[in-house]
């Protein structure tokens, strides 16, 4: 029997798109204030200390905006994002940083070096680097009931952390849900940020800038955060 060319084609074609990896479509913030450009799937609430002001999805889950006024301020949050499933919980927490500018002027090796120090300030042996357009220190956690996982860089003095947490296990699909949001995003960079001091390499004491951007930025999970005001207040509801 023989398959014509059309037949052939309609065959490949089923193929590849059974074998294309499914894509949900997503929304980019662009927050000017941060330099920062990030994107999350459409299935995720995304709240960010701008979009709080009248939004009915805070409402509908009886969230108030002096909570969220509240979450933003005490914990250094400038995103708080949750999948519809409310499975996890995403935040970006902010802290400035002195004597460095970014941390992809350095190289791998320093950058490794960083990750040590800072699995010791969160006591964990679990921690490495992760490279795209950025260079960050990633590292999985565990603090006040949460298991945590966090990416951190520095750009235009100042140290960014995106975390998830979560009470059960951080799993593999969690950690590439994580890498599709970090592969999203895109700082613009301060000109007169861009490089460092020639002198800057020699003299920094990394165990200020850590103190500086890692104590109540990136040490401790956020108690209950958001996710853990919906459960309860839909348990409530419904009870």
């Amino acid at each position: 029997m023989k398959v014509g060319k059309n037949m052939i084609k309609k065959i490949l074609f089923t193929l590849i798109l059974i074998l294309l990896p499914f894509k949900t479509s997503a929304q980019t913030y662009n927050l000017e204030d941060l330099n920062l450009s990030i994107a999350f799937d459409d299935d995720w609430y995304v709240f960010t200390r701008q979009n709080i002001y009248g939004n009915t999805i805070l409402k509908d889950y009886g969230l108030t905006e002096k909570y969220m006024e509240n979450l933003f301020r005490n914990y250094d949050i400038y995103i708080d994002a949750l999948p519809k499933d409310f499975e996890l919980e995403f935040f970006l927490r902010l802290k400035n940083v002195n004597n460095v500018n970014n941390l992809s002027n350095y190289s791998d090796d320093v950058v490794s070096e960083i990750a040590l120090e800072v699995g010791k300030e969160v006591n964990t042996s679990n921690y490495t680097t992760y490279n795209n357009k950025y260079k960050y220190v990633v590292f999985t956690y565990q603090d006040k009931g949460f298991n945590i996982l966090s990416y951190y860089t520095i750009v235009n003095r100042k140290g960014y952390t995106f975390s998830i947490q979560k009470p059960s296990e951080i799993t593999e699909e969690d950690k590439q849900i994580m890498n599709n949001i970090i592969d999203s995003i895109s700082f613009k960079i301060e000109e007169q940020y861009r490089e460092e001091s020639k002198t800057s390499h020699n003299i920094i004491d990394w165990n200020l800038v850590l103190k500086d951007a890692l104590i109540g930025g990136i040490v401790g999970g956020i108690i209950g955060g958001t996710i853990g005001l919906i459960k309860y207040l839909s348990k409530k509801k419904n009870n």
